[in-house]
């Protein structure tokens, strides 16, 4: 992204888009003190209103608080970059797998309607052909052909029982492969810091730590 940036953008305009995100991260951590410095046009793009002073001891502290989401950043990153080399072979079986049992899944299920509409025409015609028949012979072909027609439908019952395992099994794909991409513990300088869920809810509480960091050393806590 930077090199495209530098490509593509003046340096005056590679400056400007570094201030608005500075700024609208101090403004995420102290919105009373940073909120005048920026406005939003009807396109909702963020334009620069003021700047801070450069010695505001508020501006400081969120900009050290910056530095420390820099480097969760980056660690992050290099943690998914070895993850995600570690994760290309189960990644692939599971990929693999998934289709596999995808494909299986929707043959049992297109078998199965298959096999209810047979059975209904068959179960239908044999009770017509047992009620309407005019001797033995008929009713009893009737009665076999119902037999028959219940049987093919009882058919169709258990390929849906199997398709429903086979849903199962790929749901269970699923979830094992997301359990293994989420990381639990990360280490950070001096502290070691747990977090659970989705890269976006991990961060979601990275930034709520930062925010008692901050509160912390402005002493607002």
């Amino acid at each position: 992204l930077l090199a495209y940036l530098e490509r593509n953008l003046d340096p005056a305009e590679i400056t400007e888009i570094r201030t608005i995100s500075e700024l609208r991260f101090a403004r995420s951590f102290a919105p009373d003190a940073f909120s005048d410095y920026l406005t939003q046009n009807r396109n909702g793009q963020y334009e620069i209103t003021a700047l801070p002073a450069e010695n505001d001891p508020l501006l400081y502290r969120v900009r050290s608080i910056r530095e420390r989401d820099f480097m969760y950043i980056d660690t992050v990153q290099d943690y998914y970059a070895t993850y995600a080399r570690e994760m290309r072979i189960p990644y692939d079986s599971w990929r693999e797998q998934s289709y596999d049992a995808t494909m299986t899944l929707r043959e049992l299920q297109g078998s199965a309607r298959r096999r209810f509409i047979a059975g209904t025409a068959v179960l239908l015609g044999g009770i017509a052909a047992a009620a309407n028949g005019q001797d033995y012979v008929t009713q009893t072909g009737g009665a076999i052909g119902a037999g028959a027609g219940a049987y093919v439908i009882k058919s169709g019952f258990d390929k849906l029982a199997e398709a429903k395992m086979h849903l199962e099994s790929l749901q269970e794909l699923g979830e094992s492969l997301e359990n293994e991409v989420a990381p639990r513990v990360i280490d950070l300088e001096d502290r070691t810091i747990t977090l659970t869920g989705t890269v976006e809810e991990q961060y979601a509480q990275w930034r709520e730590i930062l925010a008692d960091i901050y509160a912390a050393e402005t002493g607002q806590l």
